[in-house]
Parts: C-alpha cells; sequence; structure tokens
C-alpha cells in the first residue's frame, strides 16, 4: 500500500497481474468491477443495501438480519460461516 499523490488508482486486473499464482485473492475495495463481492452493511450505519443495485455482489455480511433480496444473509461476526461461504463460492472446499 501506498500513496497514491494524485495519480489515477490502479486498476484490479493491474495489481492481480503482479502477483504470483495463488488460489484466491481477496480484495477490499474496487466495487464497480465485475467480480463477486460480499457486503459488508452495519446496521448502525443506517446507509441502505448497496446489493440492491449491485448485481455482482453474491451475499451480504451484516450485523442484524437484512432483507437481501434473495442474497444469503451471513453474520458479520461469524468469521467461520463468511470463510466457508468463501471456499464453497469457489470451489476451494475440499
Amino acid at each position: 500500500m501506498h500513496e497514491l499523490d494524485g495519480k489515477d488508482e490502479y486498476r484490479l486486473e493491474d495489481l492481480l497481474a503482479k502477483l504470483t499464482p495463488v488460489d484466491i485473492v481477496l480484495v477490499e475495495g474496487f466495487k464497480n468491477d465485475a467480480h463477486a463481492k460480499i457486503e459488508c452493511h452495519r446496521a448502525a450505519s443506517e446507509l441502505p443495501l448497496v446489493s440492491a443495485t449491485n448485481k455482482t455482489i453474491v451475499a451480504v455480511a451484516s450485523d442484524v438480519v437484512v432483507d437481501t433480496a434473495g442474497l444469503r444473509c451471513l453474520d458479520l461476526n461469524d468469521i467461520t460461516q463468511i470463510a466457508d461461504f468463501v471456499m464453497a463460492e469457489t470451489g476451494l472446499v475440499k
């Protein structure tokens, strides 16, 4: 990580090209890119769910039960549940 000093942000595909081969990459940000995403939502934010308009979101992790319009709702505080979901979605379950 480093400061951009006013330069354009890197594109995710350019950053991924710099990595050595790996099984999975978790990224934060890049919400307008086409990869699958888990939305993190806290009730205290009082913001609407992004998944209502962003079709690349495959699940919502929240600290309360929310209407996810058919998407899986994960417990934001249950790391094992979230990890299991990611492993299943990416096909990395053994």
